[in-house]
C-alpha cells in the first residue's frame, strides 16, 4: 500500500500534565484543542483540507468516540486490518492496541484544488459529488511512560492519512491492566500482572471481567 507519510511517532510529552492552562502547538498539526476529560487532541495539517469546517471536525470526532478497540495481532476486519498493517510496518514501537471505526463518514477527498477548497468552505453543496469520499478512521495506541498516545488515520484506501492525535495520563491507580489504565477497556483481559509477575483481577469497575464486552473507550 502506497501510504502517505505518518506523523512522528510518539516522543516526549508536551505540554506537561500539570499545564492545562491551553493546548500548545506540535509540528505537523494545525489546530489544538482540550477536550473535556482533558485530552489533549491535535489535528493534523496532511487532513486539514477535510477538518477545517466545524461540521467536519464534529463528524471526525464522532467517528473517534465511535472507534472499537483491539489487542495488538488480534483479528480486525480485512480491509482495515491491511491498512493497520501497513501502518505498523513502517513503525519502530509496537502498538497496545488499534482500533476502527464504524460506519464510514463522508469527507472531501484529499488534494482538491484552491478553487475546489474555497467552494467547499463556502458551501458543501458547491462541491462536485465525485469529490467527496468514504471513508473510515483507524488509529493504533501507543503507552510512553505515563501518557497515552492515540493515532488516528483517515483509511482511503490507497493510502492512511493522519487526521488527528490524543494525548492523555495514563490512570496509575493500583490494580489496573494496561488497557484500563490506557482507557482502552475493550482490550483489558480481566487481570493485570503484578510488579511481582503475580497475576491478580483488575480491579477497573468498567466491567472487563468480560474481555470481550463492547465498551467504547473513554
Amino acid at each position: 500500500m502506497d501510504s502517505t507519510p505518518h506523523e512522528p511517532e510518539p516522543g516526549t510529552r508536551t505540554p506537561s500534565a500539570d499545564d492545562r492552562n491551553r493546548p500548545t502547538e506540535r509540528a505537523g498539526y494545525w489546530r489544538s484543542e482540550y477536550l473535556p476529560d482533558g485530552t489533549e487532541r491535535y489535528w493534523s495539517t496532511l487532513a486539514r483540507h477535510c477538518t477545517e469546517r466545524d461540521e467536519d471536525r464534529a463528524t471526525v470526532a464522532a467517528a473517534l468516540d465511535a472507534i472499537t478497540w483491539y489487542r495488538h495481532k488480534a483479528s480486525v476486519p480485512f480491509s482495515a486490518g491491511a491498512s493497520l498493517n501497513e501502518i505498523i510496518r513502517q513503525l519502530t514501537s509496537p502498538p497496545i492496541a488499534a482500533g476502527i471505526s464504524e460506519p464510514p463518514i463522508t469527507l472531501p477527498e484529499s488534494g482538491l484544488s484552491e478553487c475546489d477548497r474555497a467552494l467547499y468552505l463556502r458551501d458543501p453543496a458547491l462541491l462536485d459529488s465525485d469529490l467527496i469520499q468514504t471513508t473510515s478512521v483507524v488509529a493504533l495506541a501507543f503507552r510512553e511512560s505515563n501518557a497515552v498516545f492515540l493515532m488516528y488515520y483517515l483509511d482511503e484506501g490507497i493510502q492512511a492519512r493522519p487526521v488527528a492525535l490524543d494525548i492523555r495520563d495514563m490512570d496509575t491507580a493500583p490494580g489496573r491492566s494496561i488497557g484500563c489504565g490506557a482507557g482502552l477497556h475493550q482490550i483489558c483481559r480481566g487481570r493485570y500482572i503484578t510488579e511481582d509477575r503475580e497475576t491478580r483481577p483488575c480491579q477497573c469497575h468498567c466491567g472487563c471481567e468480560q474481555p470481550e464486552s463492547a465498551l467504547r473507550h473513554d
